[in-house]
């Protein structure tokens, strides 16, 4: 969830499956809510930045949500979600996160 003015929020779907690899240790991160009788499992922030690096595509939404979000971001749970994942591609998601904007 990420909020893009005080009118509405965006609600971006991920489902751990195939080309979407999220370790077990982010998704534990995930607060756990109910709306309307239905559970949802909402990541914090830090882990959406962190997949979107990951993935690599829309740079510039990245870097608007960097933007918006920058006062309220926990750097040291952003190392630690990029910990999760395989060394090779630690580096990467740091980069395309300080392209975004953030000071990792």
């Amino acid at each position: 969830v990420a909020p893009l003015s005080e009118d509405y929020l965006e609600i971006e779907l991920y489902e751990n499956y195939m080309d979407i690899e999220i370790p077990d240790e982010i998704l534990e991160k995930a607060d756990v809510i109910r709306m309307g009788g239905v559970i949802i499992n909402v990541l914090p922030v830090e882990a959406y930045l962190v997949l979107k690096a990951r993935q690599g595509v829309d740079a510039d939404r990245l870097a608007e949500y960097v933007k918006q979000l920058k006062n309220s971001i926990n750097i040291k749970l952003v190392e630690e979600l990029i910990g999760y994942y395989h060394e090779e591609e630690q580096e990467t998601i740091m980069n395309r996160l300080r392209d975004a904007g953030l000071n990792i």
